[in-house]
């Protein structure tokens, strides 16, 4: 049974002041975006499975980018037992490439008093499939 009274009282203000901290040190200077995961972390990007603060911060350091964009669309939030879920959708823009959607999922856990990326995923949203409205029946 979950214990509520673990739940951080501000997840949603936690949630959304890392989610704007995130993209802007992802944006200035990715050597640093490591510093955000605990060291056994994991990440999942675009299906690659990442362990360890170490190999995360590779992964970024070698995306072949000089320069990336974030627009944040929408930011979801919920409060778990000492932890926080967040569910990121927004834009992203490397160098001059086509803006691309994305989604992301990172759930912090509370470490003495700061939070850590513990787990997370991120995935880049290359087609939408429109609604079939010409197969529908109007019975």
């Amino acid at each position: 049974m979950l214990n509520h009274s673990l739940y951080p009282e501000n997840y949603r203000q936690i949630g959304e002041s890392f989610v704007m901290e995130y993209y802007d040190t992802m944006q200035r200077d990715r050597s640093s975006l490591k510093l955000f995961y605990h060291n056994q972390a994991r990440m999942t990007y675009e299906g690659d499975v990442l362990v360890g603060q170490d190999k995360i911060g590779e992964k970024f350091l070698s995306l072949p980018a000089n320069k990336i964009q974030v627009g944040i669309t929408n930011v979801d939030v919920h409060p778990n037992e000492n932890s926080v879920l967040i569910f990121v959708c927004g834009q992203v823009q490397c160098d001059e490439d086509q803006v691309l959607p994305f989604c992301e999922v990172f759930f912090l856990r509370k470490f003495n008093h700061c939070f850590l990326i513990t787990d997370s995923m991120f995935r880049l949203v290359y087609h939408w499939c429109p609604v079939a409205t010409e197969n529908r029946s109007h019975g």
